[in-house]
């Protein structure tokens, strides 16, 4: 059968002050469990614009603010438990991908008889059934808003990864562009270089479609253009504004395209390191990238010239990776895995934790690709 398919079963509500929309979502008396990072929203003034816009409606809200920037499953069986001692009915996210990651998995965990671990492992399953769900990101980068996965560490076994399934998907996810102004330099860009590789691996996957690449590649120039607009002015609110735009559509492409290779070898990368979510992706880049050149060059081949490189002196595929390359050297991303503080000797037990197929990616069947990717990077 043809055509292309985009499914998106959440709410979206994008803007400035979009956030004075909770008054009109929630009804009065409710009770909110608002989950957050254990700095940033209270720093930067986040959850209190949010408890002010919910307590002048005489909503009863409570706060989780111990979310790790790699989340761990006791802080999500942990936040499962204030939730319930507190019976909420409805939980908000605050934060940016880690957060967002929590609150999603800790929705379903509610109805679930046992603890995140045992979802993480395969010995129970997720219900159909979740708290209500309302996700609001402070940073442009992970579109983690609109996604159907929540990434989490398993801190006894040092595995990184997922609980999926559309029962994570949001009730209602609230992009407003004026909470990602405050966002620090190296968070913005690192942020914004996750943007563009989920673009990237969207366009590429095997589950990629004509929507979902058209989207891809709106992203993908969007990041091109603003990134380094914001890296010389933060300030800039247009770019913030275009940012958080390329965010959001690259979370409706994840639930629906999903992610290639470098996510999945990243996650054993953080569990090991503690290191951030896009650290890792951009050591692994170059690698990654330079084997599309060899292994599966025609799709490498589409998204050049989707973008508008062309075969002048050197062929568009070409000129795109070289393109990146610089693009992340500009930005200050040009890292190895040994600037994360992972080696040779580390590779067996990044390979151990791999989890989940591979094959979504092209080039993810060829024999012994995760470890060439991983050797290339160090």
């Amino acid at each position: 059968m043809g055509g292309s398919r985009l499914y998106v079963n959440t709410e979206i509500i994008f803007g400035e002050k979009s956030i004075r929309h909770l008054k009109r979502i929630i009804p009065e008396n409710k009770k909110v469990l608002i989950l957050t990072g254990k700095q940033s929203a209270i720093r930067f003034g986040h959850l209190t614009k949010i408890l002010k816009e919910l307590e002048a409606h005489r909503i009863k809200c409570f706060v989780f603010n111990n979310i790790s920037p790699n989340p761990k499953v006791s802080e999500i069986d942990t936040a499962v438990r204030v939730a319930k001692e507190n019976e909420v009915e409805i939980l908000i996210g605050l934060g940016g991908g880690s957060v967002l990651d929590a609150a999603k998995a800790t929705a379903a965990m509610y109805y679930v008889n046992g603890f995140t671990e045992e979802v993480l492992n395969g010995a129970k399953d997720l219900t159909q059934r979740r708290l209500g769900l309302i996700q609001i990101p402070t940073t442009a980068g992970t579109g983690s808003e609109l996604s159907m996965g929540a990434i989490v560490t398993d801190e006894k076994s040092g595995v990184k990864d997922g609980l999926r399934g559309e029962v994570l998907l949001a009730d209602i996810a609230i992009v407003d562009p004026e909470l990602t102004y405050t966002a620090p330099l190296q968070l913005t860009i690192e942020t914004g270089f996750d943007i563009m590789t989920h673009a990237i691996e969207t366009f590429l996957s095997r589950k990629s479609s004509q929507l979902t690449k058209f989207q891809s590649i709106q992203a993908c120039k969007k990041v091109f253009h603003y990134l380094p607009l914001l890296a010389i002015d933060l300030s800039n609110q247009a770019a913030r504004r275009e940012l958080s735009y390329a965010s959001l559509i690259m979370g409706i492409n994840l639930a629906n395209s999903s992610t290639c290779l470098p996510h999945r070898l990243q996650y054993p990368i953080g569990a090991l390191t503690d290191t951030s979510h896009p650290r890792g992706l951009a050591a692994l880049y170059p690698a990654w990238l330079e084997l599309y050149l060899y292994y599966d060059r025609a799709g490498l081949r589409e998204l050049a010239l989707q973008l508008n490189f062309d075969d002048d002196d050197t062929l568009a595929e070409e000129q795109l990776y070289k393109y990146i390359i610089q693009f992340m050297s500009d930005l200050r991303l040009d890292l190895r895995l040994k600037d994360l503080g992972i080696y040779e000797k580390d590779i067996p037990v990044m390979l151990g934790k791999l989890r989940g197929s591979l094959t979504n990616d092209p080039i993810g069947g060829i024999k012994d690709i995760a470890e060439l990717i991983y050797r290339k990077s160090l």
